[in-house]
């Protein structure tokens, strides 16, 4: 309400390109129906992106800079963009636009503080997408081939499989949506010491470990597992993750 702009747009960047990911208020005849996939350092939101700062445009039809004859097309006079600016790079952009003309800049305070306010949920949301990505990719890896692939997430220590678990081990793949210790206690007691000191191994160098083991099904019987892993280095270059890959070699 305080702002109170005719349309909000939120976009993400994907390399050189900003994408539509939100739009407000949801009314398709409020805006041109072909929203052209923006390119970094043209238009007003391109440059909030390329230039790191937001970008204000009181009428956007004499101005040069705005270069998207949709805007124009859809009756807008004004314009702000906003960056949202992670630790690590420019994660998108906010697009806010007026149809009759208004000066966005007398706002630039309160504006560029909810941008940044705004910022962490850009970026949980686009981290929410690369790791249903990742675990899409998975799950088609493992339904291809007879492996079971699974994930032991470092920080919550918890373990996730992808693969045909219930046929190979007679488990629900829910069963082990919980601390690795729940696997641990499945492993044949001879061969436990080894399999921790090979996952610590990994979890502390970051390199691939190989091994061999014996785990116990759901009926009783005794499975033999080769076991191989990489661990996953987060963006302060610290394991966080390990992705493993195991066959049924019984």
């Amino acid at each position: 309400d305080a702002i109170s702009p005719d349309l909000a747009m939120i976009f993400f960047r994907n390399g050189d390109e900003l994408l539509l990911e939100g739009i407000w208020p949801d009314d398709p005849e409020l805006f041109h129906e072909n929203i052209p996939v923006h390119r970094v350092g043209k238009c007003l939101c391109e440059m909030a992106i390329s230039k790191g700062i937001a970008q204000y445009s009181s009428n956007i039809r004499s101005n040069s800079r705005c270069t998207l004859e949709e805007c124009k097309m859809a009756g807008f006079h004004s314009f702000a963009a906003l960056p949202f600016i992670g630790p690590d790079d420019i994660l998108g952009v906010l697009g806010l636009a007026s149809f009759k003309e208004r000066d966005f800049a007398e706002q630039a305070d309160f504006l560029e503080m909810l941008s940044r306010e705004i910022t962490p949920g850009v970026q949980n949301a686009l981290l929410y997408e690369q790791i249903s990505q990742s675990e899409e990719r998975f799950r088609i890896a493992a339904q291809s081939v007879s492996d079971l692939i699974f994930e032991w997430n470092f920080r919550n220590n918890s373990l996730k499989w992808f693969g045909n678990i219930e046929g190979r081990l007679g488990y629900k793949r829910r069963d082990f949506e919980r601390p690795i210790d729940a696997w641990i206690e499945l492993i044949h007691p001879d061969d436990r010491k080894g399999f921790v000191a090979g996952m610590v191994h990994c979890q502390e160098i970051g390199s691939f470990s190989f091994d061999e083991y014996r785990i116990k099904g759901n009926d009783g019987s005794l499975h033999y597992l080769r076991q191989k892993c990489a661990t996953v280095i987060d963006s302060n270059g610290k394991p966080s993750r390990l992705i493993g890959v195991c066959n049924d070699i019984t």
